[in-house]
């Protein structure tokens, strides 16, 4: 009986760390829509990896410049944990937002709006 309840217990134990290995080492495509004004000056899409930051840096032709770092965290159950950090020659902003999967969210600070999706890459 007691070794029954062991073997349960280790293949529980086995199951959590898989499931959270997978977890920690997903990959996901974010699309943000980035404006100043209600003008979209930056359409970048990025693929990362849970938990590592990630960053673009654009150059566009009339002064749109600007630089994104994000992470995506996985906090399972389809929401994820995402930092962002744009900086713009309008200024920054720096939102921290829980988001699900697949649905747009969006963060704005005076004239400046970002709106993000996250998809989870299959792999």
């Amino acid at each position: 009986m007691k070794r029954s309840i062991l073997r349960l217990i280790a293949a529980a134990v086995v199951l959590a760390i898989a499931f959270s290995s997978r977890a920690a080492t997903g990959t996901f495509k974010v699309t943000a829509d980035l404006s100043h004004a209600g003008k979209v000056f930056g359409t970048p899409v990025m693929v990362v990896k849970n938990g590592v930051p990630a960053s673009v840096r654009m150059a566009g032709p009339h002064g749109q410049d600007y630089r994104l770092v994000l992470t995506v965290i996985d906090l399972g159950h389809g929401k994820l944990k995402l930092k962002t950090h744009l900086q713009t020659r309008w200024g920054k902003i720096s939102p921290l937002m829980i988001v699900r999967l697949g649905k747009p969210a969006s963060a704005s600070v005076g004239a400046i709006k970002s709106v993000y999706t996250v998809v989870r890459v299959p792999g």
